[in-house]
């Protein structure tokens, strides 16, 4: 997640902005979960990929998302700051401060995927005690 910068024709719509260029200002690797349908730490502890993209999970979603359909992500063994040095040296740019971003982990549960996307659920993490 970040900020970005946008220029040429910039439109201001009720949810966002639109332009007719853009690039990323600041970005930082956050639990896509977190950030997506349900509170957690929103830091993330382990990387999964599925279909070739790969997703910062934290401890809470460590175990991964899996689809209707069955297919799931799987781990990577790469470490979460390697993948946001990697992110911030591909576009050069600097860190989105977790303050500023911190209050995304914090709202209450989405109560349905929206409906772009295939129903997913989270992947219980296996207990490591």
């Amino acid at each position: 997640m970040g900020t970005v910068a946008l220029w040429g024709r910039v439109i201001e719509h009720e949810i966002g902005w639109r332009g007719q260029f853009a690039y990323p200002a600041r970005l930082r690797l956050v639990c896509s979960m977190c950030a997506w349908f349900e509170p957690g730490p929103g830091v993330p502890a382990v990387v999964h990929s599925f279909a070739g993209a790969s997703y910062g999970l934290c401890d809470v979603h460590r175990g991964g998302i899996q689809l209707q359909d069955g297919r799931r992500t799987r781990p990577t063994g790469l470490d979460p700051r390697v993948l946001q040095a990697r992110l911030l040296d591909t576009y050069a740019v600097d860190l989105v401060p977790v303050d500023s971003v911190r209050s995304l982990f914090r709202r209450r549960r989405t109560p349905e995927p929206p409906g772009y996307v295939p129903s997913i659920r989270v992947v219980p993490a296996p207990d490591v005690r």
